[in-house]
């Protein structure tokens, strides 16, 4: 029975969570593979889980086993009608231009996968509530059988991004997912036999209503209603915190990295680890362990977030994922310690079901509203300080009457206001040298800059209270949130002029002097594009990755030269950069999916390109939508399209498939250019694009500019252009700047079906 159990409830968790990165790879195309199609995603199955939960709490209080088996077995049956899995048709050709994204996805998930999602997720808790119903001598506590759960969940998780999706097309995925649905529902069925057959057997006496002795009977139950009042308080807050730290750092590192699954389930596969590891009973001392590294581990994260530090992305990731990993595993060992009897185990799981759902909605619907830039990850981490179990101070004595401790605590909080406004004023007024300390020697031996040092002990000034503080949790919390508060504000408060956040990320117009006045745009870490507004000659000419000197200069410089008038389909409008190449003969569309980009792009406060382009007499229109579904809706031949649509250093894969290629041709003049600006500091994608080239027989070539020049707002830049005509290649032959794009054996053709971004990480 126990391996029966075990096996049900392991391969119910492992088909379950298999399918999240699955369905969310099918859908996050139609929204540009956003970082929030993944956190939508998330609480979707936060909130199914927390309905199975609820089911679950029903059905076994309400119904005898029998019954309960009945009900089940019927709501089992009925969610076979959603196979095969499938986006719907009618949702995908009804995705909102602007708003209510959130809701779209609610609502196609709900009618995909909404049925045995949430038969899914009642799985763990139902299972363990009849196997303790059963005469097993382990029936009192089926706690344990939640560690089959969390392996489960693993194993599906993992085997997605490094075993399923290097491997398998989606259309073989979903055949795969659906003869695993079919073998849990077999094997569920064996459970409920057995549980039914071992099932025990108790008499009900009627022994009449329990007599009211005195009025101290009410006192004790009101005392008792509140301590369990209380204590489902702290099982909710303490799921909360993991789960909002969870969706926190998935976003902040595939805002920067890429919108992919194996981003989005390393941090899952540690946060699902983090319950198995705190639900078992062994190895006391690697529990006290986790909790001695967590308080540090938060420390650095909080570092590695205020200085905004994207150099390294194995650094970034390691800091990141020790943080969540000793985090979670801290709080959730809390909520094992807290845990009620097996009779009360499915309000346990629903308390935890809902503060999981509870940070799922913080995240993905309330903090896009209420707060202007992503400040639920330092929220959160923290909260996560309050909670962190105690752990004795740098300043215990085992005097009580000494004064050490309180001396220790008062110096802390002074250095936090003066490390604080230190950091503060230095910024604000650059009252601080830091030439002063001599970082030249230090820089070298380590191999950074000295702006890189620099800027590093300017952000981790802030964050010696909180190392101070150590084993005063509340103190603590106060110190790190000073501390991000500080980095917070520097980072995005520096010359910021105007901040937006929308569904698809926080849009920040920074303005700073540099031989005049200059706006920028950034997204994420990213700087995408810039304008000098100091005279009309600097103001007319496209700046930083989009420069005349630049590949793209030579573009628009050869596509002058071949024919006077000619058009361009720019895919990502950002600063409308591209519209500075724009005449009354040479009409610019740009395809755009986010409407507070164009936003942006048409205030004159901001940038001038579009409307300095419109007062040329160019033709400039605004599409908005992802670019793939709006361009195949019209019939328009261009003869040149840009492809620029990364948000951040983020990639929407969609856009660089084969399909996708087909279709920029079908809308591509036979003497036309398809231009891709790859550059990334992660991934590679100059020899994608050069296996699709070659597997469609057209050409492929690339131009790495790594001589940018910021003295004249130059920014290197690295793209690569796919040419159909042999008359038109051989311009590109012949400027040696520009060279033939390899191609990668080792890496099967991007389709639809089949992308896997995992080779082409730079580690």
């Amino acid at each position: 029975m126990i391996a029966l159990a075990s096996a049900s409830m392991a391969l119910g968790a492992a088909t379950m969570f298999a399918l999240q990165p699955m369905i969310g790879k099918l859908l996050a195309p139609w929204l540009g593979s956003v970082p929030a199609v993944w956190t939508t995603c998330m609480l979707f199955f936060q909130v199914v889980l927390l309905g199975g939960y609820i089911y679950v709490h029903w059905l076994t209080k309400r119904f005898p086993l029998r019954n309960q088996f009945l009900i089940h077995g019927a709501l089992v049956a009925l969610s076979l009608f959603s196979l095969p899995l499938g986006l719907p048709a009618f949702m995908t050709s009804n995705i909102p231009e602007a708003g209510f994204h959130a809701q779209w996805i609610f609502i196609t998930l709900s009618l995909c996968v909404g049925a045995p999602a949430f038969v899914l997720a009642a799985t763990a808790p139902l299972v363990q509530a009849w196997f303790g119903k059963t005469t097993h001598k382990l029936a009192s506590n089926p706690y344990p059988l939640y560690v089959a759960s969390n392996a489960g969940s693993l194993i599906g998780l993992l085997s997605y991004p490094f075993l399923i999706e290097p491997n398998l097309t989606l259309t073989t995925q979903r055949i795969t997912w659906t003869l695993s649905w079919l073998s849990y529902v077999v094997l569920l069925g064996f459970v409920a036999l057995q549980c039914a057959r071992y099932r025990k057997h108790t008499i009900n006496l009627d022994e009449g209503p329990p007599l009211r002795t005195s009025d101290s009977m009410d006192e004790t139950s009101k005392v008792s209603f509140y301590i369990d009042i209380s204590k489902k308080l702290k099982w909710l807050v303490l799921s909360f915190v993991p789960s909002s730290l969870l969706l926190g750092i998935t976003s902040h590192i595939t805002t920067d990295i890429a919108a992919m699954p194996m981003l989005w389930t390393i941090p899952l596969a540690i946060y699902l680890m983090s319950w198995t590891f705190s639900f078992a009973d062994y190895a006391p001392w690697l529990h006290r362990s986790i909790q001695w590294i967590a308080p540090f581990a938060a420390i650095a994260a909080a570092f590695v977030w205020s200085a905004n530090f994207l150099e390294h992305i194995r650094l970034v990731l390691l800091v990141n994922m020790t943080a969540l990993l000793t985090i979670c595993w801290s709080l959730h060992r809390k909520l094992y310690e807290s845990r009620p009897e097996s009779t009360r185990l499915t309000s346990f799981y629903i308390a935890i079901a809902l503060g999981g759902a509870l940070g799922g909605i913080f995240n993905a619907l309330i903090a896009p509203m209420v707060f202007s830039g992503f400040a639920e990850y330092p929220i959160a981490l923290a909260m996560s300080f309050l909670l962190l179990p105690g752990i004795p101070s740098f300043a215990a004595t085992n005097h009580s009457n000494s004064k050490l401790p309180f001396l220790w605590e008062q110096g802390a909080i002074v250095a936090i206001i003066v490390l604080c406004t230190t950091a503060l004023s230095k910024h604000a007024h650059q009252s601080i040298r830091w030439d002063v300390w001599s970082f030249d020697n230090l820089s070298s031996r380590l191999g950074w800059t000295t702006d890189q040092l620099e800027k590093w002990a300017e952000f981790s000034l802030p964050l010696i209270p909180a190392v101070l503080l150590f084993g005063r949790p509340k103190l603590q919390a106060a110190a790190i949130g000073a501390a991000l508060f500080v980095g917070g504000w520097i980072n995005q408060s520096s010359n910021v002029i105007f901040r937006e956040r929308s569904f698809f990320g926080v849009l920040s117009v920074r303005e700073y002097n540099h031989h005049g006045l200059v706006h920028s745009l950034v997204h994420g870490g990213i700087m995408h594009g810039e304008q000098w507004m100091s005279d009309e000659g600097d103001r007319f000419e496209a700046r930083s990755y989009y420069h005349k000197d630049g590949p793209l200069g030579d573009i628009m410089d050869i596509m002058a030269r071949k024919k006077d008038t000619y058009s361009t389909a720019a895919i990502g409008l950002g600063t409308g950069s591209v519209a500075a190449y724009g005449q009354s003969n040479r009409p610019v569309t740009f395809f755009e999916i986010d409407s507070a980009v164009e936003t942006i792009a048409r205030n004159k406060r901001y940038f001038t390109y579009v409307s300095d382009c419109l007062d040329r007499g160019c033709p400039l229109e605004v599409r908005i939508g992802d670019a793939r579904v709006t361009m195949a809706k019209s019939d328009d031949l261009f003869d040149l399209i840009v492809v620029d649509a990364f948000s951040s250093d983020s990639i929407p894969l969609h856009l660089i498939t084969k399909e996708a290629i087909d279709g920029w041709l079908r809308h591509l003049r036979p003497d036309g250019v398809v231009a891709y600006h790859v550059s990334n500091r992660y991934i590679d994608l100059s020899p994608v694009l050069g296996n699709a080239a070659a597997a469609m027989g057209i050409s492929a070539y690339q131009r790495y500019d790594v001589h940018g020049d910021k003295d004249v707002g130059h920014s290197g830049s690295n793209w690569v252009i796919l040419v159909a005509d042999p008359i038109v290649a051989r311009w590109f032959v012949s400027d040696p700047d520009w060279s033939e794009v390899p191609t990668r054996p080792d890496i099967p053709v991007w389709t639809d079906d089949f992308a896997s971004v995992l080779p082409v990480i730079r580690f």
